[in-house]
């Protein structure tokens, strides 16, 4: 390299750190107005007719006069948090999970506590305290993370009582379930309030555990109690191991006949032991003699299963066979004058009501009672099917009040109701003593998506929960990206996940199966800490050939989802540069990626995914990355959130600029086969849809003319066309990897795009289809551009 050459680089890099500079905060305006004078010498020296430095000077004087450029800035940042971060959901209804109730306070398990110490917070000055739940659900975390609290507020000084202040934001993505938590804290705001009269405070207890959400269920008549209970199927473990030594399954043996001869020897266990086995059945306070008889006559068997069967312990085994005849809970004892029936609710234990009788009850309840509504969502219509133990929250609550020394107080005749109400008295309680330091906020939403809109607030514990699948491997990367940003500098800081499967080699194998841990490290790192810029330009390259191909998914068991858009890969972007990686670096690597210049020896994936390790380190020829086909997605990307890029990015001649180039547009689909065929339809809860817009599927292969035969073969070799095949011609077809949203149930899409694109695309002809980036298939029929609107 000639001396002349390497002074023009050394000079344009030196002009291109005073731009970055100021861009990402490293060089503050009151710096900048300080050194004015020594910069516009530097400025004078560089006036060589180079347009690259020109631009960059340009750059830097826009950025000197715009007063506006903070809140421009913010704007951007705004526009980018809006954008998809997954691709399409085909069926925009959701699927529910649930698992024990914890408090933060006391860990996340038995099997791995990592308790919130309090005293770690004090010790630091951060008893400003911010929890976020992902996936909140019932709030049964929130509600035992309160309680876990007030413990903790007890065993602080007075001045820290008095600093403490701390923020709950209660996040889900449907849009029920968060009104429904927010319903259960103003029910609960009543209780502490205490300006109730005796019934109508247990109104609200009985209200509690059942109550859903807002104005969708009070103007919703067409459903009926009657409609919604042939529509519900209860069936406790104790049914399940009947069916299994009864049932088909009798085949294989009676899975309790060891258990069946251990109980027969009961009549020749001694006191002490007979005892034992009469408490672990309820019949503590019975005497032995009469122990002794129940086993003589004939329960054995129901003493056998009743072992299997959680409602035992928590006496619960009556209320769930009236559950089973009747399809209801036992409201409290002084509400049974409302309800016909409920009297013979108590000689059920002496098996004394005949199925007459329990068959008129079950009438009565259908047409007296109003159906509990709050069970529906709204995302479809008709009643949803019902089909799990009801008694597993309340055997949850018990447990959980037990361990954590909660006076319950258990009424025989309305068991469920007793361990709720006195769980949720205890709640009230708690927020009566933290009222002062406590703020509750909802939020409806994806997890990822809205924490990159609440940066303003550091949290210390975060978890995310109920995702459809713990194999959702992009999970792993969002959760670095959008969620460890959000945690204290403080070790007992964490985010953990039930849901989360990790595309590494992992340490402790109960990471991949049971909850995943994370913790931030003090940022930003030191660059001799970092990567070198080879070895980042290299994986990063790995990791958009990844998003845009991930490979072939497999049916389930074995489904692992990659839903991660190419927002997720700026996103990745703008969080490097925070991690401490120059974002000169940054600048440059994209804009060799979006000059299509990008040279690298790594290959699409072509087989079945999750990806195998020895696969990790296989390399091809260098050649150059084809990044045509997803040009307009990053360009639309880019273009909104430019102005709010933690670096300075040269957009390459052609490709829009300004958030005002980009528009927002809508269309009516049609789903093909795969959604609404019941033979061949894939699953619809996964979230695998991208978009594609060509004009001529000749193009992609003109020796075939059948449409769809063309798209088959198109979509599979996309993997090809990202390791550089010349074929099909750049220009003739764009993918957007995420649209803002989908619906195929509704037939409706919207997405952005260049203003300049679309108005071309539509003047040519231009046609759209909808796709399925886990088994590489159209999911709709194609739609024509021409008819395409605008979002309001």
């Amino acid at each position: 390299m000639s001396s002349v050459k390497r002074a023009v680089e050394e000079k344009e890099k030196g002009n291109k750190l005073f731009r970055d500079g100021q861009i990402d905060g490293a060089i503050d305006a009151t710096y900048a107005s300080e050194k004015a004078s020594e910069i516009e010498a530097i400025e004078s020296l560089s006036r060589s007719g180079d347009s690259q430095i020109a631009e960059t000077w340009t750059q830097w004087r826009n950025v000197q006069l715009n007063h506006h450029f903070n809140e421009l800035a913010h704007k951007a940042k705004v526009r980018f948090s809006h954008m998809p971060i997954s691709k399409g959901t085909p069926d925009q209804s959701m699927t529910f999970f649930n698992i024990d109730l914890i408090s933060l306070f006391d860990g996340w398990d038995k099997d791995d506590p990592s308790p919130v110490n309090i005293q770690t917070f004090a010790k630091n000055g951060s008893l400003p305290l911010a929890f976020l739940f992902g996936g909140a659900g019932d709030a049964r975390h929130v509600f035992g993370t309160i309680l876990g609290l007030t413990r903790a507020h007890k065993k602080l000084r007075p001045v820290e009582k008095k600093a403490l202040k701390t923020h709950i934001t209660v996040l889900d993505i449907h849009f029920a379930t968060v009104a429904r938590d927010l319903v259960l804290f103003w029910l609960l705001n009543k209780l502490v309030e205490e300006k109730l009269d005796a019934i109508s405070r247990l109104e609200i207890q009985a209200a509690l555990p059942i109550v859903r959400a807002l104005n969708y269920w009070s103007t919703n008549t067409s459903i009926t109690a009657s409609g919604l209970i042939s529509h519900h199927s209860h069936r406790s473990p104790i049914e399940h191991i009947k069916a299994m030594s009864g049932g088909p399954f009798g085949m294989f043996g009676d899975p309790l006949a060891g258990r069946r001869q251990d109980a027969a020897a009961a009549d020749r266990m001694g006191p002490l032991e007979l005892r034992r086995v009469g408490e672990a059945f309820g019949l503590g306070s019975v005497p032995l003699a009469k122990v002794r008889e129940v086993i003589q006559k004939n329960k054995v068997e129901s003493m056998v299963l009743a072992d299997f069967d959680k409602n035992t312990p928590w006496r619960l085994e009556h209320e769930a066979e009236w559950y089973t005849r009747v399809k209801v809970f036992v409201p409290l004892s002084k509400m049974w004058h409302l309800h016909p029936g409920l009297e013979y609710y108590g000689q059920i234990r002496g098996e004394n009501v005949s199925e007459s009788t329990m068959r008129k009850i079950a009438r009565d309840v259908q047409k007296s009672w109003k159906p509990n509504i709050t069970l529906l969502d709204g995302t479809k219509d008709g009643y949803p099917s019902f089909d799990y133990d009801v008694f597993t929250i309340v055997h949850q609550i018990a447990e959980f009040s037990k361990n954590t020394g909660l006076n319950l107080k258990v009424d025989k005749t309305s068991p469920s109701f007793s361990y709720v109400a006195t769980f949720f008295e205890n709640v009230a309680g708690a927020i009566k003593i933290l009222l002062e330091t406590i703020k509750v906020e909802f939020i409806c939403g994806e997890v990822n998506k809205e924490i990159s809109k609440i940066r303003h607030l550091l949290l210390e514990r975060l978890t995310i929960k109920n995702m459809s699948s713990r194999d959702y491997t992009n999970g792993t990367l969002n959760t670095a990206i959008y969620t460890l940003p959000v945690l204290q500098d403080i070790p007992d800081s964490a985010v953990s996940a039930n849901c989360l499967y990790l595309g590494i080699r992992e340490l402790n194998g109960k990471a991949v199966i049971e909850r995943l841990k994370l913790t931030k490290s003090p940022l930003p790192r030191p660059l001799s800490a970092l990567a070198s810029c080879e070895n980042l330009r290299d994986w990063l390259a790995g990791l958009f050939i990844a998003t845009v191909s991930p490979g072939t998914f497999q049916q389930r068991p074995h489904f692992v989802k990659l839903p991660n858009t190419l927002v997720v890969f700026v996103a990745l972007l703008i969080e490097l540069r925070d991690i401490g990686y120059p974002s000169h670096w940054l600048a440059e690597y994209l804009q060799v990626l979006l000059s299509g210049a990008l040279i690298t020896d790594r290959l699409a994936y072509r087989n079945q995914i999750p990806r195998p390790i020895s696969d990790l380190r296989k390399r091809g020829d260098q050649h150059r990355l084809r990044i045509d086909p997803w040009l307009s997605d990053l360009e639309a990307i880019l273009a909104s959130s430019r102005g709010g890029l933690p670096f300075a990015l040269q957009m390459p001649v052609g490709l829009d600029t300004k958030a005002d180039d980009i528009g927002h547009y809508k269309a009516s689909i049609s789903a093909n086969m795969f959604y609404s065929s019941p033979i061949v339809r894939f699953p619809e809860n996964d979230a695998v849809l991208s978009l594609l817009f060509y004009r001529d599927a000749k193009e992609f292969h003109p020796k075939i003319s059948k449409t769809a035969g063309t798209l088959d073969w198109f979509l599979q070799e996309i993997p090809d066309i990202v390791d550089g095949r010349v074929t099909p011609t750049p220009g003739t077809f764009h993918i957007i990897t995420g649209p803002d949203y989908i619906d195929l149930a509704k037939g409706e899409v919207a997405w952005r795009m260049s203003k300049t694109t679309i108005a071309r695309m539509r003047k040519e002809n231009w046609v759209m289809v909808a796709w399925r980036a886990d088994f590489w298939v159209d999911s709709t029929s194609q739609y024509s551009l021409t008819y395409c609107g605008k979002v309001s």
